[in-house]
């Protein structure tokens, strides 16, 4: 009778354990022999040594698991690296617009250095002396 109830009570743990609804164990513990022996309340040799099927059910499960983080983790990789291209090519954009804009900036600075030498030359020829912004005094 105590075997059907342990047997009742390991199958139970790897469901809780599944379902991440553990009663005795850490929520982050993964699936695996000693999880379920902690949950059960009972040792890791008796799952091995009484109960060498549902070991073997543990470890499928294990490796399905596994398997499944896996493919979890390469979708996720796979979705990080779409993003990443995703930002290269706007930084990529960015930095042509960026060029672009100190391309301007660079002509206007020189038009402007222009117009304040031809400024400068017209306001010689009319003696005229520019004093502080926009104030202008006629030389005698």
């Amino acid at each position: 009778m105590a075997t059907k109830n342990t047997e009742r009570e390991i199958k139970l743990s790897i469901a809780r354990i599944r379902h991440g609804k553990q009663k005795r164990i850490e929520p982050n513990r993964k699936l695996s022999i000693a999880a379920v022996a902690d949950e059960a309340g009972i040792s890791n040799a008796t799952i091995h040594n009484r109960y060498p099927k549902l070991a073997d059910e543990i470890r499928k499960l294990q490796k399905e698991g596994i398997k499944a983080d896996v493919e979890k983790k390469q979708t996720e990789l796979g979705e990080m690296r779409r993003k990443i291209s995703e930002v290269r090519k706007q930084f990529n954009e960015s930095e042509k617009a960026l060029r672009k804009i100190a391309i301007i900036n660079l002509r206007m600075a020189q038009e402007i250095n222009i117009l304040k030498a031809a400024l400068h030359e017209q306001n010689a020829n009319n003696k005229v002396t520019v004093i502080g912004k926009g104030s202008v005094r006629k030389k005698t």
